[in-house]
């Protein structure tokens, strides 16, 4: 006999009748071959309950439309299946309808499903922002978030972690300039609010079992590993919490009660504001009249007092009323109102600084009528305040803030189900969810590689149904040729960059088989978006989210995805250098300002949220051990910072970790699928595991799907089981036929074929690794398999190496590939580091760091850096570095040397060689620095000391021995427009330019116009009869440069012959001009008056000349 015993949700107990005719049936489903990535479990099959008494009575006659059931349609009650007094089946039951008629006709359609089903049911139509979450509830206070960072807040489920939102000034400035809004600069701190909480993985698993009569066990979800699994949320794109607690305490605004008595003669009466509009930090006492300052900060009060009388004074009078804001019982502001009418009206306003918490403030007001000529006080009448509403009291703070409880169901919006979370978890870790054989209201939740490992073995051989025909084909006949395992696309700037750029989803993998009976794609994922890692900006070591988007080059705060991510401790600051008010260097940190103050604190660490697990102590991770929660780890490119040895490179992302060995089982050549009939009792269902280990006549296999197991009679029942190879494979195994090779060769009806796959011993963090044959683990190697590893190669996502390289290794580290969408494209051949932010870049080589808001770079070499904002630059060389905004600029055949601030300059052969704020200089050779100027050219150097040349303008510098710097700085004695050329040996013919002049009797000839600025050598000519005429050197004061510039006589030879037209009858001489003296003599001019006779002249300082060399 077979009945139902159900208990309603009263407790009520009752077995109920079943057709006895009517077969009882149901199905077990595993992960089926073509429903990848879905939750499994056992159901019956639909059947008919009659409407006996019995069951009437137990379902509350639900068939009445107006009878109040006991059992609701929308609600599971517990059931079991009953054949002979023993239990075949137990689980949930649930009606799917009634069917009814005039004429008493009922009949119950009932479905039993077990409990990882009903627990589906059950939470299918929860929110996350209706879970219970109190018991994580505490406080937005700065000792719980740097608190939450060990470990020490509602022990350890939640955690603030240091994110980059957009809101706030988390970047760095080297140089801590006062007034530069970064968060390393005391007066531009992080608020409270800058800051969201993650919250615990398991904590929120834990919440949402506790929301059903279901628990849970798991060694995975109990593990240390998931303990340090949290999820970042947001339920919009404000600062903190949805809805944050955390307030500025300047939203305080209150009205009075609408005419409000003022008694005539009343003095220093408190004015009530009994009306809140707002009150942030509940300051304000109605009753009292006191605001109470709750944090401290700088307060601005103001207040605004409408008076009324209902009549006038007598013309001798006045009616005078005083209002006056009152700091601690002290008066600090105060005005006064004098009319003749029956209105007035006082309007006070005072900033009150640095006031702390307790302070109390009070506005007062006096009531009184005065003689207009005495001023004495005279009876008057009462007022009534708040005339037409208009009397308030304002108080705003600046920067204060006040904190409160916080509710984390805040941090979810409306959207998500917990079903959408859970699911989001059972595809990220390929998670099976089945009930506890002995204890089904506990569901067992594992990683798929361990809960098939924990199976036992049955054997069934001797249950095999012969007399029914088996069915054998392979598992992949039913799949995808390639499985998408993706996460969700967000707007935050680095998924963003990585969609545009490279056209995928950041840690996206394609699983693709390479058999010819596969079609389609299938989608995995989709939850849960990625969350690429940099550097804060301006830093290299300090890594953290960056979730905002950037518009007009304006971090814009986002709305993002839930995010899951390692929590990896409390994390030292590396490269941000804080700065107090007066830019002195504090070390190492940062600024918070603390709830209720303005008081600011320096913070030197931060808690560290990344999709890498990274040990605390380290700035990377281990590649052998380290797990990735993204899809795919070594064919991504990654944001890491150009000081790591090997970046985020690791072996463990997701499909290795939880999804290998199951697709590489399923798609595996030797894998097939085979259905057979197996006859089964009723009472052995309950003995059926899901990851049993089948036995059949000497082959293993697991079970795939059950099909109409009768709950009523032994049966022989269609069974679908799976034959995996005995072998797990962490890559696929790739079967390559017509490949003749020295190992692994087998045969089929179709030729002869090897089976390879790629050794995931051999992988090595420079990137590469071998494949291995499949029968006997030698390494594909020799120049002989290049063809067959060039045709495996691509389908894993790899790069074979030239034979001449390499034989037999692969290459899997993603260089950044060139960008195809026309507007930034980005080419890196090597292991080079390009920002996202910057504008087609091509880099050759290894280390070579181009930072954000560059544009249109490109470097050949290893470790060359080129920094944000600049342009049109180029880089060829080792070790070189182009910075601070430089652009149309140019390092050439180089080695450490840089170019700063400047514009059209170029460095060509240097060597430790600088240009620095100098624009359309250039600089060839070694030890050689340009600083300030412009349009300067020093060529080589004397010796390897360094050599300076400063602040000059169109200068040409030739091999110097000694720096040079501008006279116009002090200590300078160099001049612009000049060449300058040290020590020199003259190897050829030597040619001079002259200037002739041509005088006559009683001519004064001044050498200081712009005519005579670049002369050296002048040849003197007479002309008319015989007389004397005079010729004045230049002034040799070097302060007429700024206006004469290089007709100037300072540091200047000159140079004097007689030409062929003068004779001893003709007298030129040479004078000084000014106050110069010659050879400390003056006026001491020198006389030419013979052909060929000459003299030269030096000025070795200021205001002297010296003849240097006089002949006759």
């Amino acid at each position: 006999m077979v009945i139902i015993r159900a208990k309603d949700n009263f407790g009520k107990v009752a077995d109920l009748d079943v057709q006895q005719s009517a077969e009882l049936l149901c199905d077990i489903s595993a992960i089926e071959s073509g429903d990848i990535g879905q939750v499994f479990g056992i159901s019956s099959q639909e059947f008919m309950l009659p409407g006996s008494q019995t069951n009437n009575s137990f379902f509350g006659n639900i068939f009445d439309i107006g009878a109040e059931p006991s059992v609701a349609l929308n609600h599971t009650v517990f059931a079991s299946v009953m054949v002979d007094g023993a239990e075949i089946f137990s689980g949930k039951m649930y009606i799917n309808n009634v069917l009814t008629d005039d004429e008493g006709y009922v009949m119950y359609k009932a479905l039993v499903v077990n409990e990882t089903i009903d627990f589906n049911t059950r939470i299918e139509n929860i929110r996350m922002n209706d879970l219970d979450l109190s018991s994580l509830d505490h406080d937005l206070t700065l000792a719980n978030i740097t608190g939450s960072w060990t470990g020490s807040l509602v022990g350890g489920n939640v955690v603030y972690p240091l994110v980059d939102y957009g809101s706030s000034p988390i970047t760095n400035i080297a140089n801590g300039a006062i007034g530069d809004a970064t968060f390393n600069n005391e007066g531009f701190p992080l608020d409270l609010a800058d800051f969201k909480p993650g919250i615990k993985v398991k904590a929120l698993i834990d919440a949402i079992f506790a929301t059903v009569d279901y628990n849970y066990s798991s060694s995975f979800i109990d593990s240390d590993y998931f303990d340090k699994l949290f999820i970042l949320s947001t339920a919009d794109e404000q600062r903190g919490i949805g809805e944050s607690p955390i307030q500025y305490a300047s939203q305080a605004s209150f009205k009075s009660a609408p005419n409000a008595p003022v008694a005539d003669g009343a003095v220093d009466q408190v004015v009530l504001f009994p009306n809140e509009i707002y009150d942030n930090g509940n300051a304000y006492d109605p009753l009292t009249g006191i605001y109470t300052v709750q944090a401290d900060g700088d307060y601005n009060i103001n207040t605004f007092l409408r008076s009324q009388w209902s009549l006038p004074p007598i013309p001798v009078n006045l009616r005078k009323t005083t209002g006056k804001i009152l700091l601690n019982g002290a008066v600090v502001a105060s005005s006064i109102d004098l009319t003749f009418g029956i209105l007035g009206s006082i309007s006070i306003s005072k900033s009150l600084p640095n006031l702390s918490i307790g302070d109390e403030i009070k506005v007062v007001i006096t009531n009184q009528t005065v003689n207009r000529f005495s001023g004495n006080v005279v009876t008057g009448a009462n007022m009534a305040l708040g005339g037409g509403n208009a009397t308030f009291l304002n108080a705003t703070s600046v920067g204060a803030l006040v904190s409160g409880p916080i509710d984390l169901r805040r941090a979810f919006g409306d959207d998500e189900t917990v079903v959408d979370f859970l699911n989001g978890l059972i595809e990220k870790f390929n998670l099976v969810i089945e009930p506890q054989k002995d204890n089904r209201n506990i569901l067992t939740i594992e990683p798929y590689n361990t809960w098939v490992e924990g199976g036992t073995i049955v054997d069934w051989s001797a249950k095999l149904d012969n007399s029914v025909r088996k069915s054998i084909k392979g598992t992949m006949n039913d799949q995808a040729k390639v499985i998408s395992f993706s996460d969700k696309e967000d707007d935050d700037i680095l998924n963003t960059y990585t969609q545009d750029t490279y056209k995928k989803i950041f840690g996206e993998a394609l699983y693709v088989d390479d058999g010819d009976l596969t079609a389609g794609t299938r989608e995995i994922g989709d939850f849960f978006s990625p969350t690429p890692i940099m550097s804060i900006d301006g830093t290299n070591g300090d890594i953290i989210p960056h979730l905002y988007k950037r518009e007009n080059d304006t971090k814009t705060p986002i709305k993002f995805n839930y995010r899951i991510l390692h929590f990896n401790g409390n994390r030292d600051v590396q490269d941000v250098t804080a700065y107090d008010d007066a830019g002195v260097n504090q070390g190492k940190g940062y600024w918070i300002r603390g709830e209720n103050t303005l008081t600011k604190t320096l913070i030197t660490s931060y808690g560290s949220f990344h999709y890498l697990e990274i040990d605390v102590d380290d700035n990377e991770p281990d590649f052998d051990t380290s797990r990735d929660l993204n899809w795919n780890n070594r064919n991504q490119v990654h944001f890491s910072s150009p000081v790591f040895t090997n970046g985020y490179y690791v072996k463990r992302d997701a499909i290795y970790e939880y999804w290998a060995f199951y697709l590489n089982d399923l798609y595996d050549p030797e894998s097939k699928m085979l259905t057979c009939n197996i006859k089964f009792a009723p009472e052995e269902l309950k003995d059926i595991q899901l990851n049993n280990k089948v036995f059949i006549n000497g082959q293993y296999y697991r079970i795939n799907k059950i099909s109409s197991f009768d709950l009523t009679k032994e049966a022989s029942i269609e069974v679908t089981l799976i034959k995996s190879p005995v072998r797990k494979f962490q890559f696929p195994r790739r079967r390559v036929y017509d490949q003749v090779s020295s190992s692994g060769t087998g045969s089929s009806s179709g030729g002869t074929y090897t089976d390879v796959t790629l050794d995931a011993g051999s992988l090595g963090s420079g990137g590469d690794g071998n494949y291995v044959f499949v029968d006997d683990d030698i390494a594909v190697s020799g120049s002989g398999n290049q063809d067959l590893l060039g045709r495996v190669a691509p389908l894993d996502g790899l790069t074979l190496y030239d034979s001449g390289i390499a034989s037999g290794s692969v290459v899997w580290k993603a260089a950044a590939p060139q960008n195809t969408n026309g507007v930034r494209p980005i080419v890196s051949l090597g292991d080079n580091n390009i920002n996202f932010g910057a504008n087609e870049v091509t880099a050759v080589g290894n280390n070579n760091t181009v930072n954000d808001q560059t544009s249109i770079v490109n470097i050949q070499g290893t470790g060359n850096r080129v920094d944000s904002f600049s342009q049109y630059v180029s880089i060829t060389g080792d070790d070189n570095t182009i910075s601070e905004s430089s652009t149309k600029s140019s390092i050439q055949y180089s080695t450490t040397s840089s170019i700063k601030n400047s514009t059209l300059s170029t460095i060509i052969g240097g060597e430790n060689t600088i240009i620095s704020g100098s624009n359309k200089s250039i600089a060839i050779g070694q030890d050689t620095i340009i600083q300030g100027g412009n349009s300067n050219i020093v060529i080589g150097n004397y010796d390897n000391n360094v050599r300076t040349t400063k602040d000059l303008i169109n200068t040409v510098v030739i091999n110097p021995n000694r720096d040079l710097e501008s006279w116009e700085n002090l200590g300078g004695d160099d001049f612009n427009g000049r060449a300058y050329i040290g020590t020199q040996q003259t190897i050829g013919a030597i040619f001079r330019d002259n200037k002739v002049l041509t005088l006559t009797d009683g001519d004064s000839l001044y050498l200081t116009g712009s005519e005579y600025a670049n002369d050296y050598l002048y040849v003197l000519e007479w002309s008319g009869g015989n007389g004397t005429a005079d010729i004045y050197l230049p002034t040799t004061n070097p302060s007429n440069l700024v206006s004469l510039r290089d007709s100037n006589g300072y540091h200047r030879e000159l140079r004097f012959v007689g030409g062929n037209t003068i004779n001893a009858s003709d007298k030129i001489d040479i004078y000084a001009s000014g106050s110069d003296l010659i050879d400390g003599l003056s006026p001491n001019p020198v006389r030419i008056d013979n052909i060929g006779e000459g003299a030269t002249f030096y000025s070795h300082q200021s205001g002297s000349w010296l003849v240097t060399q006089k002949n006759k």
